[in-house]
């Protein structure tokens, strides 16, 4: 079944909209619910609902995983004192670009180097398996190896929380019936029940991993994703440690978000705020009014943002024009294959006028390579590292919704947002150009003389610098 638009939304919130599903708990209090809901609700009702897909995003493994794998654990040996009397700890996924020819992370560093002294940065298994050095800020720490324990415990150790798993998949499937007219198989609830309980063995180890890295100084812990529902044991360990602690935004928050955004009846539950962060750091005010995040928002900025546009000022006014200039489709790590079919189309539509090429979302990178070699298919794939070093190429962009598009604003001629039922019901007021049909892109993208007239200012807080040091300074006295 297919339905569209916001009823969408509505009807997938509606099967959390009773305090009831907060009582399904792990051994040591957690709501399994705040651990399951993403996954069920996105990745099962809404991907179900919407007929969509994510291709599957494993790394490979080979020599030079094993090779990386053994460096991670000197570092850390030998690195441990990095750690010592830090007040302050990132946590963050390994998001790199390129600066004056080091390693840079894109969501953190800046942050790591205005408190450097006091700051050490915990970044998340390698990307890639690539080897983030040299670099920037050199007081990181990597969590690779506790997250292969992790997995290796989730998938041979015992659970206790089984029973309770299965009485919340079944709520949930009754629910889903209810709700959304679906219903699952015997075999898919019990594939739910074996994700489930997979997750919270890796993430309840993840969390006793990062409370062990604590020293009795620690006063704050901003994580990138601190917020998502199965962060739930690393906030809910470190507050009762007491430091306080902070969700760092790093991509688009839409009304409709199912990750940041809760039914009206648990939004403000105490079994739902007691694992959520403190704080929820924001690019800006504009953010802040998309989600119900129940605990203090505070407008940080975007620090890459701002370094961008300040050091690299361009438009494509003053970097030519025509067919020397691309019109840039942003994968989002869905649907891949009309991403790839849409860049074919315009490539024969509007090649007249600029050159095409598509940039995948970084999980689904791996996947575009093999998918247009096994289907002999050519299109133009974006190889930059840095993402606005493609902006800087292009006149549009398009994407259903992508941090990027709003990235784009101040550097880009137009920015038009690919109306399809699952950008319709995920991102249900742009405030860019949209379309829906290729007829309507081509006319669009025709009009070469119309640009996206958006302020910047709208979406970033301004001075991150000054909110951050206000921010932690607040909380480290």
């Amino acid at each position: 079944m297919k339905m569209i638009e916001n009823d969408v939304i509505n009807k997938i919130f509606c099967v959390e909209d009773n305090p009831e599903i907060l009582d399904f708990k792990t051994i040591d209090g957690i709501p399994i619910w705040m651990m399951a809901r993403y996954y069920l609700l996105y990745n099962i009702l809404f991907a179900r609902m919407l007929d969509f897909h994510s291709p599957t995003r494993l790394r490979k493994l080979n020599f030079t995983t094993f090779f990386l794998l053994l460096k991670t654990i000197k570092h850390n040996v030998f690195h441990c004192d990095l750690k010592k009397d830090k007040e302050i700890i990132l946590y963050t996924t390994n998001r790199k670009t390129i600066v004056d020819s080091k390693f840079f992370n894109r969501y953190t560093d800046q942050l790591a180097l205005v408190f450097q002294e006091n700051t050490v940065t915990i970044e998340q298994a390698l990307l890639n398996w690539e080897w983030p050095f040299p670099r920037v800020n050199n007081c990181v720490y990597f969590d690779t190896i506790c997250r292969i324990v992790g997995e290796i415990k989730s998938r041979f150790g015992s659970n206790k929380d089984i029973v309770q798993i299965t009485a919340l998949v079944e709520y949930v499937s009754n629910k889903a019936q209810e709700e959304c007219n679906i219903s699952f198989s015997k075999e898919e609830k019990q594939s739910f029940i074996s994700y489930i309980a997979k997750l919270i063995i890796s993430m309840r180890h993840l969390a006793n991993w990062i409370v062990k890295q604590t020293t009795p100084k620690a006063k704050l812990f901003v994580m990138v994703g601190g917020a998502y529902p199965f962060s739930y044991p690393i906030n809910m360990l470190l507050k009762e440690k007491g430091i306080k602690t902070a969700d760092l935004q790093h991509g688009y928050i839409t009304k409709s978000n199912i990750m940041y955004n809760y039914s009206k009846s648990i939004s403000n539950h105490p079994d739902v705020i007691r694992g959520l962060p403190d704080y929820f750091l924001t690019y800006g005010d504009y953010w802040n009014d998309q989600f119900n995040f129940p605990n203090e928002k505070i407008s940080l900025g975007n620090p890459y943002n701002d370094y961008c546009m300040k050091n690299v000022r361009f438009t494509s006014a003053n970097n030519g024009s025509g067919k020397n200039r691309y019109i840039t489709l942003f994968g989002t790590g869905e649907n891949t294959d009309k991403y790839i079919l849409l860049t074919s189309l315009l490539q024969k539509q509007v090649s007249n006028f600029y050159k095409i090429k598509f940039r995948p979302h970084p999980g689904e990178k791996q996947f575009v390579l093999e998918y247009l070699l096994d289907n002999s298919i050519e299109i133009d794939v974006d190889t930059n590292t840095e993402v606005y070093d493609t902006l800087k190429e292009s006149d549009v962009v398009i994407s259903e919704i992508s941090t990027v598009l709003f990235e784009a604003v101040g550097i880009v001629k137009r920015i038009l947002v690919w109306q399809t039922d699952y950008s319709k019901a995920y991102f249900p007021d742009p405030p860019f150009e949209t379309f829906t049909e290729m007829d309507d892109a081509v006319r669009l993208i025709s009009d070469v003389n119309k640009s996206s007239n958006l302020d910047p200012n709208y979406f970033w807080a301004s001075e991150w610098k000054d909110n951050y040091k206000y921010f932690v300074r607040k909380i480290i006295k």
